[in-house]
């Protein structure tokens, strides 16, 4: 099938509209689709870079990534299988060939085989957290262990956009070799006090706050010792 497509940060992007909203399509066309995570992976990227991202969407992060010859390798895991098919016409069309993409949803601890996903119009709302929206429907998605995947895949960069999930995904996680965490954060699921446990955990492990590539709720942690 032959989709429109829409050009974005010099991305192309299949435009499907049994899976994008209304709401999507015009975010994209305006130019402003996750724009913010994109432009500071391009400044903060350094050479032998290797990049773990939680939560793919529709891949346009991981190409931005993919495309820039300093980058190594790339793991995404997508937990919504819907977009599976758009994350490798995505890729496929702008020539992105050193991305593995895994259909699954990270836990930090111990966990059963599978977890149920809430899957909602605007995809990019769609999360392990039942509330505080409402849903289409839930489907089951494997799991894996976050720590495990660290350790196999050795991520330099962690990409990370999991409404909300990040607080208890990051919770005494394995971070070992990882330089610098890009996440977007949000204070709406998580509330006052999860943000504060989120950025304490973080600090614990020698990440600060990194106001040079930090923008609203996209914040970098860069480790004190990178």
């Amino acid at each position: 099938m032959i989709r429109k497509t829409h050009e974005h940060m010099g991305i192309k992007i299949p435009i499907d509209k049994a899976i994008f909203s209304d709401t999507i399509i015009g975010t994209i066309k305006k130019g402003n689709y996750e724009r913010r995570e994109a432009t500071e992976v391009q400044r903060i990227v350094e050479p032998g870079e290797r990049v773990l991202e939680i939560g793919g969407g529709i891949g346009f992060v991981s190409a931005v990534a993919a495309l820039d010859p300093r980058v190594e390798k790339i793991v995404v895991f997508e937990a919504n299988p819907l977009l599976m098919p758009i994350i490798a016409e995505l890729h496929e069309m702008n020539g992105v060939a050193n991305v593995d993409v895994v259909n699954g949803v990270l836990m930090n601890s111990t966990h059963a085989e599978a977890a149920k996903f809430y899957v909602r119009k605007n995809f990019w709302s769609s999360s392990l957290a039942e509330k505080p929206w409402g849903y289409e429907k839930a489907i089951d998605v494997p799991t894996y262990s976050f720590s495990e995947q660290v350790e196999r895949i050795r991520p330099t960069l962690i990409v990370c956009d999991i409404e909300g999930g990040e607080l208890n995904l990051f919770e005494n996680a394995n971070l070992s070799g990882v330089k610098k965490v890009l996440m977007e954060v949000h204070q709406k699921v998580i509330g006052r006090d999860g943000m504060k446990k989120l950025f304490d955990s973080m600090s614990s492990r020698g990440f600060h706050y990194d106001q040079w590539h930090s923008n609203g709720s996209v914040v970098l942690f860069s480790h004190i010792n990178r």
